[in-house]
């Protein structure tokens, strides 16, 4: 489990574990990529822009993008609930 100073995540399990765990607003606002899951995905998006991409990369870029929606989608609503109940 992250903790609420360390809210980096590598990979879609501890991503989700953290959303499951109903956390507070404040530590969905401070979820970020780690730097190593950064790069990954970067050069998952480098490959993709040169054409080289592999199927199996399509779907590892598929999936983090997947996860960068849901943590979007998880901060838009902790913003509305902290504009509403600050």
């Amino acid at each position: 489990m992250l903790s609420e100073q360390s809210a980096n995540f590598v990979d879609e399990k501890q991503i989700v574990a953290l959303l499951a765990s109903q956390p507070k607003p404040d530590q969905i606002l401070a979820i970020r990529p780690s730097p190593e899951f950064q790069a990954r995905v970067s050069d998952l998006l480098a490959q993709s822009k040169a054409g080289t991409l592999s199927a199996k990369g399509e779907v590892e870029l598929e999936r983090y993008l997947t996860i960068e929606h849901l943590v979007r989608m998880a901060k838009a609503h902790a913003l509305e609930q902290l504009r509403h109940n600050p």
